[in-house]
């Protein structure tokens, strides 16, 4: 339910702030959300105080949970990132152990409708453990992080095409899901959206694959209330359309349904 106050935010002097902050955070985590990207947490707050919280409030929400976390008030890890930092550790006996027990319980890679492996693009890496739990690791997903990045695609496909020759799979299916703006699906059939264009063009060029563009189009932005004149992402569209909702849509796209 909505919830009707003030329209300024007072970033420094409001001590309710981030209680209010935090109960949106946790209604996303109620809906299913695993690490939310804050982008979706601000339209979970906008729709939660449609008269204080805009578009316009993304960067200083992330300043101020940044420090928050400096300040030892909140803690890290609660929201996924797009950073783009990568590392590698050496694991202990310990870490090495767990990670085998965790292989020994995971479910291998299967076919699923048409006899295709099937596999989810999306521009956010944010959203990658959050897609991986909603389809029970059962759908592959990966992302360009709004780049593109034909060496990280060439070592994704290449992987998903030895996958699909050892299970005997007719060809590899990607679900792409774009941000709505004039790099992504916002204007695409009017020759806009290279970065989808160039991906969906480089992997059925190279690999046997076909690229399915899911959205984000225009009639589903406005579908859940947002307006189509603007350009809108795919973490905080999907706040709005709802995890169950979507997954529903890509069972049905792959076969996972009933």
């Amino acid at each position: 339910m909505a919830i009707r106050g003030k329209t300024e935010i007072r970033w420094k002097t409001n001590p309710e702030l981030f209680k209010e902050i935090m109960r949106s955070y946790q209604n996303l985590i109620d809906n299913g959300w695993i690490k939310p990207p804050v982008r979706t947490l601000l339209y979970q707050l906008m729709g939660d105080y449609p008269d204080k919280w805009k578009k316009k409030h993304y960067g200083r929400l992330t300043s101020y949970l940044t420090r928050k976390k400096d300040y030892g008030l909140l803690k890290y890890g609660l929201f996924a990132s797009d950073s783009g930092g990568n590392h590698k550790l050496i694991p202990t006996q310990t870490t090495i152990n767990k990670q085998i027990e965790l292989w020994k319980n995971t479910t291998s890679a299967r076919l699923l409708k048409d006899d295709c492996l099937w596999l989810i693009f999306h521009e956010h890496e944010g959203m990658i453990p959050t897609l991986a739990k909603i389809f029970n690791y059962e759908v592959g997903t990966f992302s360009s992080q709004g780049q593109i990045r034909h060496e990280h695609l060439h070592k994704v496909m290449k992987e998903s095409e030895e996958t699909l020759i050892e299970l005997g799979g007719k060809e590899i299916r990607i679900i792409g899901i774009a941000d709505y703006d004039i790099y992504g699906a916002k204007n695409i059939d009017n020759g806009q959206g290279h970065i989808i264009r160039n991906h969906r063009e480089w992997i059925e060029e190279n690999f046997p694959s076909k690229f399915i563009l899911y959205g984000i189009t225009k009639e589903q932005i406005q579908e859940v209330g947002l307006n189509p004149d603007e350009e809108h992402q795919f973490d905080g569209w999907l706040q709005r359309y709802g995890l169950q909702s979507f997954e529903k849509d890509i069972k049905k796209l792959v076969g996972l349904e009933g």
